[in-house]
């Protein structure tokens, strides 16, 4: 699950994240946020048909 929001994530906000997911990826400039996304992406769909 890929989750975007505009909302500046505080510490208790990564707190509760980190439980359940695979990685917080702060927002950033457009493109360098694209491809971290997408490796995310990526990594996840490697381990899962591994």
């Amino acid at each position: 699950m890929v989750v975007v929001t505009a909302m500046d994530l505080g510490e208790d906000d990564r707190r509760r994240l980190i439980g359940g997911v695979e990685r917080v990826i702060a927002k950033g400039a457009g493109e360098e946020f694209v491809h971290e996304v997408a490796a995310a992406v990526a990594g996840c769909l490697e381990r899962r048909d591994a």
